[in-house]
């Protein structure tokens, strides 16, 4: 289940946050990009925390969603100290360059275009357990 826009949580062991969002591309057999970005100061050079393929699978809306789990015991933990994060993810249907997807050439000279589309949360750690 997608969490709110902005969620409040400790920084806790046993905290866990779940991200996910559903993915929508007219071209149904384009393979899809999904980047994670996480960040206290947006930063569009900043480079992805994950990033992942969801493949065609013949439907405009995928099956598969872009998800994104952080586990607070983990020691790669990107909120694991006390502050403001943003939790970004980017999906793509094209080749990104500095966030900006990139037109696909087809045989003749002609381009396809492409697109990118970003979803957000802000994210509140404080000291302590999960509510």
């Amino acid at each position: 289940m997608t969490p709110p826009r902005v969620i409040r949580t400790g920084n806790g062991p046993n905290c866990r946050l779940d991200f996910e969002y559903k993915v929508e591309d007219p071209d149904v057999e384009d393979n899809l990009t999904t980047r994670w970005y996480i960040y206290t100061n947006f930063d569009p050079n900043l480079p992805a925390y994950r990033e992942g393929q969801i493949p065609p699978d013949g439907k405009t809306v995928r099956d598969r969603s872009a998800t994104l789990s952080i586990d607070f015991a983990a020691a790669e933990n990107p909120l694991r100290l006390e502050g403001v994060y943003a939790v970004e993810g980017l999906v793509s249907d094209g080749t990104l360059i500095n966030r900006r997807p990139l037109p696909r050439p087809l045989p003749g000279g002609d381009t396809d275009p492409t697109y990118a589309v970003s979803y957000a949360w802000v994210v509140i750690v404080t000291t302590g357990p999960c509510p």
